[in-house]
């Protein structure tokens, strides 16, 4: 039986568990801070993302992702009405329509179905 450690979020010896002690010296205290008093400065210096040919890479968002973000950080009563593919994100099993130019079929499936290629290449190409 694997032994597990309790302090240890779902395996990942990168993540603590909630209520797990940390103790900061005078370096962490000032960084914690920098990244609670700006969003930004946390998400482009701790964010990474996985580049399908890069590997694991810093994230940078585009200029309207920052300005949505310092609307959100400034005013806590936000609604923002953008167009769907505006970088947000959707669960995987989250069901997009594809359309095959030739033939006029529409499907619907889900996006993990889509880049899991579960649909033919000759559709991807016709969408």
């Amino acid at each position: 039986m694997p032994i597990v450690n309790p302090r240890i979020y779902y395996g990942n010896p990168n993540l603590k568990k909630g209520g797990t002690p940390v103790s900061y010296n005078q370096d962490k205290l000032i960084e914690y801070t920098k990244c609670l008093q700006d969003p930004l400065y946390f998400i482009k210096k701790y964010f990474k993302i996985v580049n399908l040919d890069k590997g694991l890479i810093q994230y940078t968002p585009y200029q309207f992702q920052e300005n949505m973000i310092n609307l959100v950080h400034k005013e806590r009563f936000t609604c923002i009405m953008t167009p769907r593919q505006q970088g947000k994100c959707l669960g995987a099993g989250s069901f997009i329509n594809i359309r095959n130019k030739r033939t006029g079929e529409i499907k619907e499936i889900k996006i993990e179905d889509f880049y899991n290629k579960e649909v033919g290449s000759e559709e991807k190409r016709c969408i």
